[in-house]
């Protein structure tokens, strides 16, 4: 409510005519109900079939972020090898007159 009545304030109106210029958002949601048969069973067919929630160009969008440099077919330098080389390349170094 605060934050309402400082976007009002900064804005030049009223908290209740912000309110009243935003449109109306009504929450639907259809839940598919599975009732049971009389002996208390419940098989696959008889629920409602299952929608999936993204839409096909959400899917294609996320099918491309998850394909960057995910290949399984490309190969991957190991980057561990290499910053584990550098480390005992500069152990050795810094160390010439403790170690040996």
């Amino acid at each position: 409510r605060q934050l309402k009545e400082e976007a009002a304030a900064l804005s030049g109106t009223t908290v209740e005519a912000m309110e009243a210029s935003e449109p109306k958002k009504e929450k639907v949601e259809e839940v598919a109900v599975a009732k049971l048969n009389a002996d208390g069973t419940l098989y696959d067919d008889e629920v409602a079939e299952y929608k999936d929630p993204l839409s096909d160009n959400m899917r294609a969008r996320l099918m491309k972020e998850a394909s960057t440099g995910l290949d399984a077919d490309k190969k991957q330098t190991n980057v561990l090898l290499y910053i584990m080389a550098v480390v005992g390349v500069l152990v050795i170094a810094g160390g010439s007159g403790i170690l040996y």
